[in-house]
């Protein structure tokens, strides 16, 4: 399943990438991981998301 953020939320994501990167040098990429691992995580409770929209 593809997962796709609205622009604000893209823009947000990608804002707080780049100031946790400036604060030490990874720490965004490690940001990005935890954001993607927790969606994947979500994508699993039966249920919870109406995978037809």
């Amino acid at each position: 399943m593809d997962i796709e953020f609205i622009e604000p939320a893209s823009i947000e994501l990608d804002d707080a990438i780049t100031y946790y990167n400036m604060q030490l040098q990874g720490l965004g990429k490690k940001l990005i991981e935890e954001v993607l691992q927790t969606i994947n995580f979500l994508l699993h409770i039966p249920g919870l998301i109406n995978h037809a929209t």
